[in-house]
This record gives C-alpha cells, sequence and structure tokens, in this order.
C-alpha cells in the first residue's frame, strides 16, 4: 500500500493506493474514504494488462464517514493492440458508449450543418 499526505490548510490529508504484483493500482482511497477499485481481467487471453471494471463510489468500511455514495459500477473493453477503451459500459443503468458511436454522430451532425 501506498499513501500520499499533503497539508491544506494546516491538515494533512492523506490517500490510499493499494497495488497488485504486477504494479497496476487496484484500489484508491480518497481523504473521504470513498473507495475506487479497479479489477483487471483477461484482455486476448492476457490478464493484468488494462482495467476491465471500475466501481466508484465505495465507501471504505475503516473510514468513519459521514458520507452516503452510491457505487457505479463501469465495465471496460479494451482494443487489445492500442490499449483504448473500445466500449464503456454504465452497468447501473445499462448504457453502453463507444468511442465509435460518438465520433460517427458528430460527423452526421457536421455534415447536416454544411447542407
Amino acid at each position: 500500500m501506498h499513501e500520499h499526505q499533503c497539508s491544506r490548510a494546516g491538515k494533512w490529508i492523506l490517500t490510499k493506493h493499494q497495488y497488485d504484483g504486477y504494479g497496476n493500482p487496484t484500489v484508491t482511497t480518497d481523504p473521504r474514504g470513498i473507495q475506487t477499485q479497479r479489477t483487471y481481467g483477461s484482455v486476448n487471453g492476457f490478464s493484468s494488462l488494462y482495467p476491465t471494471q471500475i466501481v466508484d463510489g465505495m465507501v471504505d468500511s475503516t473510514v468513519t464517514t459521514s458520507i452516503a455514495s452510491i457505487p457505479r459500477t463501469t465495465q471496460l473493453t479494451h482494443d487489445f493492440w492500442t490499449a483504448k477503451v473500445t466500449v464503456r459500459k454504465d452497468l447501473e443503468n445499462n448504457v453502453e458508449r463507444t468511442p465509435h458511436t460518438i465520433c460517427l454522430a458528430v460527423r452526421l451532425w457536421s455534415a447536416r450543418l454544411r447542407d
């Protein structure tokens, strides 16, 4: 585990980072006790290369906080050769985004403006 501390207005702020055996960040806990968890699944038969799932907003059980947080889970699909995210899916709302669809929509919208 790695801890990062800095002083702000005379108070120490602590951010904690946990890593797997490959040095990939797996859990980050911010100063409020809110965690982001990254899971490294298999991509093209190789594991621990790219984060395939990210859960934001988990409350650290070891920290006393009055913050109510609702975790959000995002599933990521990567292109093995470029490491670019090809699909980003919000699992709570079942919404899927791909960079290609967004790019195509912008191109179609731009083409209509020119006509």
